[in-house]
């Protein structure tokens, strides 16, 4: 627990008094605790699905010395003991409210496990998945298919953003599911678009999604590797090996169910 000053205005005060002496809470403290807890937990995805198959990938991990997932990421700023890209990932799951989280292995799969176990040390259980026939990340997705029946988030092992709000991107997903969206995928603006899958919007609609195009791309607003998704994203994928960058998100727009949530913190992909 950590002492914090607020400032509040006097009418939420008084409502805020009204819980005192009651049985949700003894105390003035105790109330903002309990209804901040109960607003973010109305946001907050239990089960999450983490893309770590990465067999595509050997050449980088012989040249790097490590496989995407457990590549370093330095935190010299503020004199922390450096984390690897995937064990940040599982500190933010936990810290917004996460319980459940399914990565799916393949090449270099022994190391991610020998290194996150059962995921106690983040607050959350982990199930591991190993993808034997290279199939692809749609594919690797389908794999658990069995294992899902409720919302939830579903990030790459090798990006990397700190500032990324998931209890907000939760929160829009949720606004939009009225509206049909089966996938919400954060967006982040970047300079160099045509290096990711890049995605043109109308409103919160993403209206078109091409992974690493060719031509000019329609924006600057690509992939940031972190989405909400429904159950019935699984529906979508009709074969494996199957490209969730190439084949599942254009369907899903075709579709009219991608929408895009826009992210303006720091961002990096691994390998580059």
């Amino acid at each position: 627990m950590q002492r914090i000053t607020i400032t509040i205005d006097d009418s939420l005060l008084n409502r805020l008094d009204s819980l005192v002496n009651t049985k949700q809470a003894k105390n003035r403290s105790a109330a903002v605790d309990s209804l901040l807890k109960s607003a973010l937990s109305q946001n907050s995805v239990e089960t999450a699905v983490i893309l770590a198959a990465g067999k595509k990938d050997k050449l980088w991990s012989e040249k790097h010395n490590c496989i995407k997932p457990l590549a370093i990421i330095e935190s010299k700023a503020t004199g922390a003991t450096p984390m690897s890209v995937i064990e940040l990932l599982l500190k933010k799951l936990g810290e917004a409210g996460s319980k459940r989280v399914i990565i799916v292995v393949g090449y270099g799969g022994d190391q991610i496990m020998a290194l996150l176990k059962d995921g106690k040390q983040f607050g959350l259980t982990i199930e591991y998945i190993t993808d034997e026939n290279n199939s692809g990340s749609a594919g690797a997705l389908l794999l658990c298919r069995q294992k899902i029946n409720q919302p939830f988030i579903l990030a790459y092992s090798d990006v990397y953003c700190p500032d990324l709000d998931l209890l907000d991107l939760a929160k829009f997903h949720k606004e939009n599911q009225a509206n049909g969206a089966v996938c919400t995928l954060s967006l982040v603006n970047v300079k160099t678009p045509n290096a990711f899958g890049v995605a043109k919007l109308t409103g919160s609609k993403i209206v078109s999604f091409a992974e690493k195009p060719r031509a000019e791309a329609q924006s600057n607003l690509v992939n940031a590797g972190i989405a909400v998704c429904e159950p019935t994203i699984f529906d979508y994928v009709s074969k494996t090996p199957s490209s969730f960058e190439k084949e599942l998100l254009p369907m899903l727009v075709e579709k009219e169910k991608l929408y895009g949530y826009i992210y303006s913190g720091k961002w990096m992909d691994v390998e580059l």
